[in-house]
């Protein structure tokens, strides 16, 4: 082993939370150390490096300013109290026979300290498997290079997939895409902004436009989600009352296996009214707005589409939300989950995996709205089912708190400073210092953390710098493109 300093006893310190290091010759940040301990090997994780030199006092460097140059002040590189320390974390002990215990156990001041190098080792102390059948890569640890996998059984955990635009988020749920399609896993990814569909095309995937080859019944649209709408059509609580009594008519017929589509639900207004004693001119306006509401919504309000049959003949399917509104993007993504959770706990369709990008938008926080409803029953009852549900958001102040801690596994990219707070409550055993680190992580590497079934430790990861497929979030090269336009128009 590569031997690079000897443990020090200062300001406290080795304790279980700190230990440093005086060092022999350079090493990187986020590098890790081993150190014999009578009960094993401690392993520790650097996270801060210092110089000390006694002589670059501020008077020193202020005298050394005023003096020509042939003249020095300070001392040669020859002098003795010159340092260099690596202050680390103690992250585990490892005994002799491989069980990995916590750092309950203090390091040995004047031990000698090694590089870890060992990749085998430093996935046996974040607890990662090794490469198998029902395992997949998603990069590497951040320093040693160390392969990051993990296995299909903890999906149904589900992934947290956090980080401001541009630092790699699309780009790691491309590389999950391709590995989970390796591996035969099924895969439905609500598309907002159109980054997977090129990807999903070259895996040879099923791509649905709601309005185009895509379209929702009426009757998988919950009560909650009829009850938001004609809120917004109709102006007084009387008149949402008839429309919502002829929905829960309509309902009752659907579930009879009888369902005749939105004139059905017209007609059915008329009976509400007579049922609620409504005047006739109150039943007349509630029919024609919610006829013309309707109307207006005929690309997207359908017969609905045959999940059980698109889950037989593919294993990736992207719903296009790219083109839709802002409601009509909720009305899709709420009813598909609710049909899917439901056809999945019957058994008609396998274990998937659902993929919800911009998810506070659809989850946010201090409010309860009828797709957040839906959303969370999702996520909660999923994992009982064998629905993994990956959540994707550059926003982790605007999500819903409790969503933002339930998956097992969550991958944390570079953020803004003022999100900081959001993030210490996810990652508590990494000290303050490297937390502090986050909004400035490069593109591509994250924080990977979590439940300690899937992994010990945080750690960083240097995600998987190739794939197969297009990767379709990329930043637009504006100049490039103004360029191409009025060259075209030439």
């Amino acid at each position: 082993m590569n031997l690079i300093g000897t443990i020090l006893s200062e300001g406290g310190t080795p304790n279980t939370n700190e230990v440093h290091i005086l060092l022999d010759q350079k090493i990187q940040k986020y590098s890790h150390v081993i150190t014999p301990i009578e009960e094993g090997q401690l392993i520790l994780r650097v996270y801060d490096l210092q110089e000390r030199d006694p002589y670059a006092t501020a008077d020193a460097l202020d005298l050394q300013r005023r003096l020509p140059r042939t003249v020095k002040a300070l001392p040669g590189e020859e002098v003795p109290g010159r340092k260099s320390i690596a202050i680390a974390q103690p992250i585990a002990i490892v005994k002799d026979d491989g069980t990995v215990l916590e750092p309950v156990y203090v390091a040995k001041p004047e031990a000698p300290a090694f590089l870890l190098e060992d990749t085998k080792l430093i996935n046996l102390v974040y607890g990662l498997p090794e490469k198998s059948d029902d395992s997949f890569p998603v990069g590497t640890e951040y320093f040693s290079g160390a392969p990051v996998r993990f296995k299909v059984n903890v999906l149904p955990r589900h992934i947290l997939i956090v980080g401001t635009t541009g630092t790699g988020k699309s780009w790691l749920r491309g590389v999950i895409l391709e590995q989970l399609h390796k591996l035969g896993v099924p895969q439905l990814i609500f598309d907002i902004n159109r980054e997977y569909v090129d990807a999903v095309k070259q895996l040879e995937g099923l791509i649905l436009e709601p309005g185009r080859n895509l379209t929702i019944s009426l009757a998988s649209i919950s009560i909650e989600i009829f009850a938001e709408l004609v809120r917004r059509v109709l102006p007084t609580e009387w008149q949402q009352a008839i429309a919502l009594w002829a929905f829960r008519l309509y309902l009752e017929e659907a579930r009879t296996g009888w369902e005749r589509g939105p004139e059905r639900l017209v007609q059915l207004i008329n009976e509400a009214g007579q049922r609620l004693s409504a005047r006739d001119d109150s039943v007349a306006y509630t029919r024609t707005r919610v006829q013309t509401w309707l109307r207006s919504w005929r690309a997207l309000i359908g017969s609905g589409y045959d999940w059980v049959d698109a889950f037989k003949k593919q294993r990736v399917i992207a719903v296009d939300c790219s083109n839709l509104g802002e409601w009509e993007t909720e009305l899709v993504v709420s009813s598909i989950s609710r049909l899917l959770l439901n056809l999945r706990t019957r058994g008609l369709i396998p274990p998937f995996m659902l993929s919800l990008d911009e998810a506070h938008r659809f989850i946010p926080r201090g409010k309860t709205t009828a797709t957040a409803t839906i959303l969370r029953d999702l996520i909660r009852r999923g994992r009982h089912v064998g629905i993994s549900v990956c959540i994707i958001t550059q926003y982790p102040d605007s999500i819903d708190t409790e969503i933002l801690r339930i998956p097992n596994t969550k991958f944390i990219f570079a953020i803004e400073p003022g999100h900081l707070r959001e993030m210490r409550a996810l990652i508590l055993d990494m000290p303050t210092e490297l937390v502090n680190t986050l909004p400035t992580l490069p593109q591509g590497v994250c924080v990977l953390t979590g439940a300690r079934e899937v992994i010990r430790r945080s750690l960083l990861l240097s995600v998987l710098s190739k794939r197969t497929t297009t990767h379709g979030g990329k930043t637009p090269d504006i100049l490039s493109e103004i360029a191409e336009f009025y060259s075209e128009e030439k």
